[in-house]
């Protein structure tokens, strides 16, 4: 790392004036019209229903894990839930909320970008390269764990690189503790932050103590959100977050596990040979970029915390058993914030070829990206085939969701939550979560109570007493049970795309 050279000493330092509000508010506006419209018609991750129907119960007052199983730390239900009693629960208004996280994100990567090179310019570039990640369009605009973690790591990032004091560092502190809300193992983005404010040291020591105090006040002080939680149900909540994960898979016994599955991840991610589509060539040339950043000499001092904060990232990513390509999106914006703070060190017109190549190369396959997230479906997680893409449509939850509604009926049950998020019909409690299905069968009963878990064997228990009246048969049902609905009295109500509805004569 250097001080900034000669070629800096002419650039102006970023500022709050209105000079320097119409850039900012150039890239608010050029991030919200190409992640807003993505975000409203990406298409649905089956995640995404357990996630969203455990932000409507908490906006109704429950309790994540003392109310319902959730195998994530809460802060998609937290925030997610806030949002719904404030504007309203459907599937809409949370991919609103979920597309202006990603905005947001955007939005700290130009800070953080103009401040370490004190180029407009290239913090405009950077973004070009950000809208255009398939990974960051695919993963980063769904109500996923992904966009608001890379929220708040990236802002955190933001807030040690301002001018330090014990507040800045307390909003870091208190960013990087949010982070770990939103997803557990986003704990090492907490360390990460305090490394690089014991690294500034060597050439900032006056003031040290005092900003690392109000760094871990603020880590304090993000904690606080999960602390509800914790008193509600300290065993549910050890076992959502923690034991769940060593038991997800059939056979799995460990929460670190099956390394040749991660060496292929790994693999896949810096030489693409089984592509799920372009966003991984995007990715492999985004980490070549972050890798050379960090082996060079061109970042600024004290512009060293995404590169501190990625890498971290990057491997605590590998070690949750199986390991997904998704999980690395949360990097990808800090990634490129610690490429371009090195790169921005040079006049962007010296280089202007090369980055326009790159850029329009990146726009390219992003743009490829976009039909393969919004329609076909082609290889993508959860949809894999276009034939199925319908089934996960934003359209296909409000038709079903106001089918069931017109049943009349208080309570239903279904294999995949995602279909009461915007109905008024409540969900059986133990199936609030699918992945509960899993599991339940390898805890004892007394724990399986406890925990809100439902097995397969329990729904056909209640098939045979039409306990609840209603079944939704759709999305990831199992075949062998959803077969006793017609034999058990159930008859069809209605169908659309996958979806049929089942019900049982009034006792």
């Amino acid at each position: 790392m250097h001080a900034p050279g000669p070629e800096d000493s002419d650039r102006p330092k970023p500022g709050l004036g209105v000079r320097d509000l119409a850039p900012r508010l150039m890239a608010l506006a050029g991030l919200a019209a190409a992640l807003l419209p993505m975000a409203l018609r990406r298409l649905i991750d089956g995640d995404e229903g357990y996630l969203l129907m455990g932000a409507r119960l908490v906006s109704e007052g429950q309790r994540p894990y003392a109310d319902f199983f959730s195998p994530q730390t809460p802060g998609v239900a937290y925030a997610f839930g806030a949002w719904f009693s404030v504007f309203g629960r459907s599937w809409g208004s949370a991919r609103v909320l979920a597309g202006l996280v990603a905005v947001a994100t955007g939005m700290f990567l130009f800070e953080y970008v103009w401040r370490a090179t004190r180029s407009r310019g290239w913090a405009f570039v950077s973004l070009v390269a950000f809208v255009g990640s398939g990974y960051v369009l695919g993963w980063l605009t769904i109500a996923k764990t992904y966009g608001l973690t890379a929220m708040f790591v990236m802002a955190g990032a933001v807030m040690l690189i301002l001018d330090r004091s014990r507040w800045t560092s307390f909003a870091a502190g208190m960013c990087f503790a949010l982070a770990t809300e939103t997803r557990l193992y986003a704990l090492v983005a907490v360390v990460a932050g305090l490394v690089f404010l014991w690294q500034q040291r060597a050439f900032a020591p006056r003031g040290l103590w005092r900003e690392l105090a109000g760094y871990a006040l603020g880590v304090g002080a993000g904690a606080l959100f999960i602390l509800p939680s914790v008193f509600a149900s300290t065993e549910a909540l050890w076992f959502g977050v923690v034991e769940y994960h060593g038991m997800r898979e059939a056979g799995q016994n460990e929460l670190i596990g099956n390394f040749r599955q991660k060496w292929d991840i790994l693999r896949g991610l810096v030489v693409p040979e089984r592509m799920e589509g372009p966003s991984d060539i995007q990715f492999s040339i985004t980490l070549a970029l972050a890798l050379v950043a960090r082996a060079s000499r061109s970042t600024p001092k004290g512009f060293g915390a995404a590169g501190l904060a990625w890498i971290s990232l990057f491997v605590v990513s590998l070690l949750p058993t199986p390991s997904y390509p998704q999980y690395f999106s949360v990097v990808v914006p800090l990634m490129l914030a610690d490429s371009f703070a090195a790169l921005g060190q040079r006049r962007l017109r010296a280089v202007w070829a090369p980055v326009s190549i790159l850029a329009s190369f990146f726009v390219a396959m992003g743009a490829a990206e976009v039909a393969r997230y919004t329609t076909t479906g082609i290889n993508l997680p959860t949809v894999w085939t276009p034939d199925r893409a319908e089934r996960w449509t934003l359209k296909t939850m409000r038709k079903v969701g106001r089918e069931i509604d017109a049943q009349g009926i208080d309570e239903a049950a279904s294999w995949w939550p995602g279909y009461f998020v915007n109905t008024k019909t409540t969900i059986v409690r133990g199936l609030v979560n699918d992945f509960g299905l899993r599991v339940a069968n390898r805890v004892t009963p007394e724990k399986k109570q406890q925990y809100h878990l439902v097995s397969h064997e329990d729904m056909a228990g209640m098939i045979q007493a039409q306990k609840p009246r209603l079944f939704v048969e759709g999305n990831w049902a199992a075949t062998p049970v959803a077969n006793l609905l017609p034999a058990h009295g159930y008859r069809l109500s209605s169908s659309h795309a996958n979806v049929r509805l089942w019900v049982a004569p009034p006792p």
